[in-house]
């Protein structure tokens, strides 16, 4: 009796383990007949790498944008950092919309020109700043590997705010005091006087013959700065002299000097302003 039952045990888990092997067969075998299209857990081969493949295809080495900017290629670099990233430090005639108001600008920026997109290190931002500018039916676009970061590592030029606290940035400046300038302007006629300070500060008093350009603005009125006259430049007490020191010597003005004591030790030296 008992081995009649031990028989029956062992033909029920011999039946269950034949039909549990046939049901994995049946679905195995059907499986098989799936095309790609009715099997949506199959991936195409090729399909990433292509992917993957038109991204680097959108990337430009520091090298590579370098050589551009020396061919003075027409392309737009686009620094989507933000603005107290760009005021900081960046490219030369770079212009700046932070990543955060990417979308919202867009529409109002030419659809024919090339674009570099530059971050900070990462490409996250560039990556994404492709796809807004594709939306928007711009196409010729290209990101920098690396960001700014890579483009620094390899000592390329930048334009620096100007670190008072910076060796590099004072290793920039040439100083002159206000007794100094007024000996100045008596030896050099073509002396050219720049206060950086704003128009409405500069209408209250100035140094005669003064021209006024905001700080802010020297980068894009640098065209008008003559290369073959020295410079001096001018704010209330130095510090903006430097800044603006720093950002001329950036942009390959050599012969600049920054009136150390400002329009405080002119006036302290009883020189004369002009309205």
């Amino acid at each position: 009796m008992r081995n009649e039952e031990k028989n029956k045990k062992y033909m029920t888990a011999g039946f269950i383990g034949f039909f549990l092997i046939l049901v994995v067969a049946l679905v195995t075998i059907f499986r098989s007949q799936l095309s790609p299209e009715e099997n949506p857990m199959e991936i195409k081969s090729g399909d990433s790498g292509e992917e993957i493949s038109s991204v680097e295809k959108q990337a430009v080495t520091t090298e590579d944008l370098m050589q551009k900017i020396i061919q003075k290629e027409d392309l737009v670099i686009l620094d989507i950092r933000s603005e107290e990233e760009y005021q900081k430090e960046h490219l030369a005639d770079s212009l700046n919309i932070p990543f955060v108001n990417l979308e919202e600008s867009v529409a109002s920026l030419p659809k024919d020109k090339t674009y570099v997109f530059l971050d900070d290190d990462y490409t996250e931002s560039s990556l994404l700043a492709l796809n807004i500018f594709a939306e928007n039916e711009i196409f010729s676009t290209f990101y920098l590997k690396g960001g700014f970061s890579s483009w620094k590592a390899q000592y390329n030029p930048t334009i620096s705010s100007g670190d008072p606290n910076s060796f590099v940035d004072q290793s920039k400046v040439k100083y002159i005091q206000s007794d100094k300038l007024k000996e100045l302007i008596t030896q050099d006629p073509n002396l050219l006087i720049i206060d950086l300070r704003d128009a409405g500060t500069f209408q209250t008093g100035h140094i005669k013959g003064a021209v006024n350009i905001f700080l802010e603005d020297l980068e894009k009125v640098k065209a008008q700065i003559p290369l073959n006259r020295k410079v001096v430049l001018c704010d209330n007490d130095g510090l903006w002299a430097f800044m603006g020191a720093v950002r001329l010597y950036d942009m390959g003005f050599f012969n600049i000097l920054a009136l150390s004591d400002g329009l405080e030790g002119w006036k302290n030296h009883k020189l004369e302003i002009v309205k």
